[in-house]
């Protein structure tokens, strides 16, 4: 009887594998862009073949992280931003028109875990995942792996070339540090000074900040118990912790991005919050985000602080509330007391957005659910908010803006966008350069079926030996 039942739990699994492959095969077929969702593999160094020719001046490395999995076999995580860090790195010598490939899962903790021979097989045949995310409960252990726990760090969201280290980066988490020539994880590293073991930094952010004249790093990190606060960090080029500040929160908020100025610190604090409740139902039942929420009434809070000494100097509330994962950037008004600041709204409901990105792989994406450039004037003497639409009416909804680094803090004329033309597009399928005061939309665009990324901008070596040089300390080097 024992074995007529192992072969039917067999003969089960295997027609739900059947039945799962089946329906990603047609899901792939609807929308091609889902099978870059697939799990990545992982690459040594390669040699690559290319065609055209490669502008001589472009040599340096390009590093990328993004989610690699968030499928195992038969379970899936319950979030996109759960996927496990995949790291690639593309040189490019344009000198001797050469290039070579090279990807790595970044082995945090829960990757280790995961991919033990016993919990790897549970997950395959559907059982879930060893340990906990930020939205997915450890299903395939014991009651303990989620009870009083913290997420496990994913490290998926960014890199960093800070000093002489590369570091992966997730809000999740403290940062990876990372080879950066075969792309082997090292380990958990932050600050020369303190060292990490006596930081106290519980997370730090995916989208720190770097003063192009300065090379000052600033960045943010939550800390998380039943009364939450925002650190901000100060820190110096060559990765020692000049500053830090301690802000308090009504509610545990997502805090994904910021902005600088030359003279001060922006927080965005958009209303998708975790009450004290939710938390606190969070540490028997697992995976906190699981219990955020939007709540309108509630604003969101912009916080500006000096960068001399990280004081605060403006707090208030916009209303109606604005949603947003990004900002773009940031400028002192020269006539002024106020800051001009420039950020990519969600065009819809928040919740809309976070249902697709719960179910990557039956995700539909629309003008409702990507992104418009706003711009915000923060008036430091009255406290006031004006919020405005910003750049040319043309200009498609968009994700994931970039500027070029040498303007980060100062006034911007253009924008890049991972952009979705035309609107009813799949998925985001272009790159298009916004002129934010000439109203036009410069678009480049690859074809059916071909998806872009997050734009890159790389000054040309020859407009700048400074700027050349900041480059080569960020993430192209």
């Amino acid at each position: 009887m024992w074995h007529a039942r192992c072969r039917r739990r067999r003969r089960t699994a295997i027609i739900y594998r059947r039945s799962l492959e089946s329906e990603l095969e047609a899901l792939f077929l609807e929308s091609p862009w889902r099978r870059g969702l697939e799990p990545a593999e992982e690459s040594k160094p390669t040699r690559l073949s290319f065609l055209g020719k490669l502008p001589e001046d472009l040599v340096g490395t390009v590093y990328r992280n993004g989610p690699g999995r968030i499928r195992i076999g038969e379970s899936k995580y319950d979030h996109w931003f759960d996927g496990d860090g995949f790291v690639t790195s593309l040189s490019v010598d344009g000198r001797n028109q050469e290039a070579a490939f090279t990807s790595r899962f970044v082995k945090t903790q829960r990757y280790e875990v995961q991919q033990k021979s016993g919990e790897l097989v549970r997950t395959e045949r559907g059982s879930g995942m060893a340990s906990m995310g930020a939205w997915t409960p450890a299903s395939n252990g014991d009651f303990l792996s989620n009870v009083f726990r913290l997420p496990t760090n994913p490290a998926n969201t960014n890199v960093l070339w800070w000093d002489d280290r590369l570091l992966a980066l997730c809000e999740g988490g403290i940062p990876y540090a990372l080879d950066p020539g075969n792309l082997e994880t090292l380990g958990e590293e932050l600050f020369r000074d303190p060292p990490l073991t006596q930081s106290g930094v519980q997370f730090f952010s995916a989208h720190p900040k770097r003063d192009p004249d300065s090379g000052e790093l600033f960045n943010i990190g939550l800390k998380i118990g039943l009364e939450p606060t925002l650190e901000v960090y100060k820190c110096s080029a060559n990765r020692s912790l000049m500053k830090r500040t301690v802000l308090a929160l009504t509610d545990l908020a997502f805090v994904h991005d910021f902005a600088i100025t030359r003279k001060h610190v922006i927080l965005i604090i958009p209303p998708w919050s975790c009450s004290t409740t939710g938390l606190a139902k969070s540490l028997w039942k697992g995976a906190m985000a699981q219990f955020f929420e939007w709540k309108e009434d509630a604003g969101t809070r912009l916080i500006v602080l000096k960068r001399s000494d990280l004081s605060v100097v403006f707090d208030s509330t916009l209303q109606p509330a604005v949603s947003l994962y990004h900002t773009v950037n940031a400028y002192d008004d020269d006539n002024d007391a106020a800051i001009w600041l420039q950020i990519a709204a969600h065009n819809g409901p928040r919740e809309e957005v976070e249902k697709n990105f719960a179910d990557m792989y039956r995700s539909r994406w629309s003008d409702a659910t990507r992104c418009s450039l706003r711009e915000l004037r923060l008036d430091l003497v009255s406290g006031s908010i004006r919020s405005s639409a910003l750049g040319p009416e043309a200009a498609s909804s968009f994700e994931l803006p970039s500027i070029h680094p040498a303007f980060v803090g100062r006034r911007n004329e253009y924008v890049w966008t991972n952009a979705a033309y035309p609107s009813d597009a799949a998925f985001l399928n272009c790159v298009e350069r916004l002129d934010m005061y000439g109203n036009s939309v410069d678009r480049a665009t690859f074809g059916p079926s071909q998806f872009a990324g997050e734009p890159m901008i790389i000054p040309k070596a020859s407009t700048s030996e400074e700027l050349a040089a900041y480059m080569a300390g960020f993430s192209f080097v």
